[in-house]
């Protein structure tokens, strides 16, 4: 929970702070060992622990690589996937107010 509210946090001043090519911020202590210990509990082939921030790297975000990165307890999202992120929520609510609007009967009162 404690993770959500500071992504929320983030989203609200994403578009205050664009002068980076990142936003980050803070995952909670609690998240970064839990998810630590999971990876731990998941080892690789040869056995060897695999760390948080090597493991995101490792990921893809909408099928590009290097987008979100983990640097100590800060998650580092680049503005493309804070762009990405915000479309595929607007999108189609805009998509779909357009067709609303396309409707005769919806823009009678209008």
């Amino acid at each position: 929970l404690e993770l959500l509210r500071e992504f929320e946090a983030q989203k609200k001043t994403f578009f205050d702070e664009q002068s980076t090519k990142k936003h980050n911020f803070k995952m909670p202590t609690e998240f970064a060992m839990f998810m630590e210990d999971k990876l731990n509990e998941s080892e690789d082939d040869e056995g060897q622990e695999t760390d948080l921030e090597i493991f995101v790297a490792t990921k893809s975000v909408f099928g590009k690589r290097n987008l979100v990165q983990c640097s100590d307890q800060y998650l580092e999202i680049s503005n493309e996937a804070w762009f990405m992120l915000f479309d595929c929520v607007l999108n189609p609510i805009i998509s779909h107010i357009k067709q609303l609007l396309s409707e005769p009967l919806m823009m009678r009162h209008c």
